[in-house]
């Protein structure tokens, strides 16, 4: 939560409960010193006395969400905070109808009403209402969640609609395709999101933003072929994520220096042998606490990104340190050769300075290639802004 703060994010957080791991595995860590999914977990003893517990739901659990995300950075509806429960199916439970699962949402809502003010807005997995009809009366969401025929889902519930999608699936060996969703290069994120997001859903959850074990991570990864990667570029799957924001298009959104989607640097390895592999030398930063730039530029460098959104007449803004008074560098957009601006000496390699760089003209929500290249070298950059 501090780091998110100290970057200055302005995002919310919600809950996603993985209940068999959360509940069924965890009992059996405590009661029986295995991280295992048998004996499954009994939704009826809400004492704990054999193989449930209500503990390991709220106390063990959501508790401890409540006391790490700060009011301020919860993702609320209905001024209430999200959190979603996954599967409550014979796989991982025993006895959860007869009102019992509704019982145990009940326990966790009443306590987080009396030590935090406020009830969490519950969206679980169909199998909640499937094996415990009560549950309906308790929570105020339900989605369907997506399998291997199907990578997303809109479900309606007391008149809302709620989405589920997935980027791509894979697990197992890498033969064998009984569990793929293929990425498609995108195309399976861009499909989810029209058939949720673009059909009014009132939430929509994409299954896994830093699951990368399960091949369906959003977050940038490593450069890389397709076909080690499941992605064409490294920023792919949240440029796409982008798009269905409520507001794609800001301004004086940071774009990182470390974060390019594809570099050139003249010299092997990584100087100071931080953040990320390859070549570009990438060090700890010292403007305005911890983070990182790129450093140790020489001419002819230049950092790129793919798809980024811009809208309109926007100068572009360089966060930089140099000791020189005529470095350069120069803005290309598409292709196309932008200004040349020569940086300002800013006293020390740990002095920042922002340096306006060049005014573009954009089309109406369109998405643009940007590189940057460091002319004669000797600049270390942050970020960059429009």
């Amino acid at each position: 939560m501090a780091a998110i703060k100290r970057r200055g994010a302005a995002i919310k957080i919600s809950a996603l409960d993985d209940t068999a791991a959360s509940l069924t595995a965890k009992k059996n860590l405590d009661k029986h010193g295995t991280n295992t999914y048998d004996p499954k977990f009994d939704v009826g003893d809400s004492q704990g006395t054999g193989e449930g517990g209500y503990k390991y739901f709220w106390e063990y659990n959501l508790e401890n969400w409540f006391k790490v995300v700060p009011a301020d950075m919860r993702f609320t509806l209905s001024g209430r905070p999200v959190i979603y429960e996954w599967s409550l199916a014979d796989s991982f439970f025993t006895d959860q109808g007869g009102g019992h699962a509704a019982a145990m949402l009940n326990y966790a809502k009443q306590h987080a009403q009396s030590e935090f003010g406020v009830a969490p807005y519950f969206i679980v997995d169909n199998s909640w209402i499937k094996e415990d009809p009560a549950a309906q009366d308790v929570v105020d969401g339900v989605n369907d969640w997506f399998s291997m025929t199907s990578s997303s889902t809109l479900a309606t519930f007391k008149g809302d609609t709620f989405g589920v999608l997935v980027p791509g699936y894979h697990t197992g060996a890498a033969t064998d395709l009984s569990r793929d969703i293929p990425a498609a290069h995108g195309d399976t994120l861009r499909t989810g999101l029209a058939n949720t997001v673009g059909k009014g859903a009132l939430v929509t959850l994409v299954e896994g933003f830093s699951d990368w074990k399960e091949n369906c991570a959003l977050w940038r990864g490593r450069p890389g072929t397709y076909d080690a990667t499941r992605y064409d570029y490294p920023n792919q799957m949240i440029n796409i994520l982008r798009q269905y924001a409520r507001d794609p298009f800001q301004t004086g959104v940071r774009i990182e220096a470390e974060g390019a989607d594809s570099t050139s640097d003249t010299t092997a390895g990584n100087l100071y042998k931080t953040y990320r592999d390859g070549d570009t030398d990438i060090q700890a930063t010292t403007d305005g606490g911890p983070g990182w730039n790129v450093g140790s530029t020489a001419a002819g460098e230049w950092l790129q990104w793919k798809a980024l959104p811009m809208s309109g007449t926007v100068t572009l803004k360089v966060r930089v340190a140099t000791v020189s008074a005529n470095s350069q560098i120069r803005f290309d957009v598409d292709g196309k050769t932008g200004p040349v601006t020569t940086l300002p000496s800013t006293g020390a390699w740990t002095t920042y300075q922002t340096v306006n760089a060049g005014t573009f003209t954009f089309a109406a929500n369109s998405v643009h290639d940007v590189r940057i290249t460091f002319l004669n070298g000797g600049v270390n950059l942050n970020y960059w802004t429009d």
